[in-house]
């Protein structure tokens, strides 16, 4: 499996840990500013095991950030205070572009996210479905551990309490089991910021609604392949992650 592949797998991993319908969190509480790295390992039923690269969480009240910096790309989800309306851009830096969706394209995609899910890694909701089975503690922060079993995988969770984050997702079959790990969290975010945000006035910027005019775009052409080879995106609902070609 290629680099680019793992990273595709990744993010499908992470947001499909119960398949369902997305559902509103306007209760749920606020959770910290946080940057967060992860790391995910895939193994194929011949226990070939493959790392995937870093993958970035940069969360703040009304943005949130997801990354892969090996790939210079990222995307930004920003909400409204007022209406609580969300857009994203996705920014690809080695082909110094930006793709803008509006809350109105997000919604015609059926790609609206759960704010706090995405925040989050997870929907912690999901958490319901799984047995609590302990806890224990990663660098003097509270976890707690899940467990179950869900559509024929095993499950295991161990789950931030007070960050809201995962610390280790592993999910297993009798033929592959994939494991993602936080491997660093940092209460600053202003630093992992600036580096996956580096976009500069050269970069052009597209709006997703017009793709439709564009479709003899070289760009424009790799994204959407790489879009419909993503089952959540395809299909609608959860998360946009694509990365195009060079």
């Amino acid at each position: 499996m290629s680099k680019n592949g793992l990273s595709l797998l990744l993010f499908g991993i992470i947001t499909s840990i119960v398949n369902g319908p997305v559902t509103a969190h306007d209760d749920a509480p606020d959770v910290p500013s946080m940057s967060a790295r992860y790391r995910l390992e895939v193994t194929d039923e011949e226990c070939r095991t493959r790392q995937g690269p870093e993958w970035w969480l940069i969360r703040e009240s009304s943005r949130v950030v997801t990354a892969i910096p090996a790939l210079d790309q990222a995307e930004v989800w920003t909400r409204d205070a007022d209406t609580g309306e969300v857009t994203l851009e996705r920014l690809f830096h080695a082909q110094r572009r930006v793709i803008e969706y509006t809350p109105g394209e997000l919604r015609t995609r059926n790609a609206e996210p759960d704010w706090h899910a995405l925040g989050s890694v997870l929907d912690p909701d999901s958490l319901k479905t799984l047995e609590a089975t302990g806890t224990g503690e990663w660098r003097g922060r509270p976890v707690t551990m899940y467990r179950g079993t869900i559509g024929g995988e095993r499950i295991e969770v161990d789950w931030l309490s007070v960050e809201r984050l995962p610390l280790r997702v592993d999910r297993s079959t009798r033929r592959s089991r994939s494991v993602l790990t936080l491997l660093a969290l940092d209460p600053s975010t202003q630093r992992a910021s600036d580096e996956v945000q580096r976009v500069t006035p050269l970069y052009i910027r597209l709006d997703s609604a017009d793709f439709g005019d564009m479709e003899s775009d070289p760009f424009v052409q790799a994204v959407e392949a790489l879009d419909g080879r993503n089952r959540r995106w395809a299909h609608g609902g959860g998360h946009v992650h694509a990365h195009a070609a060079h």
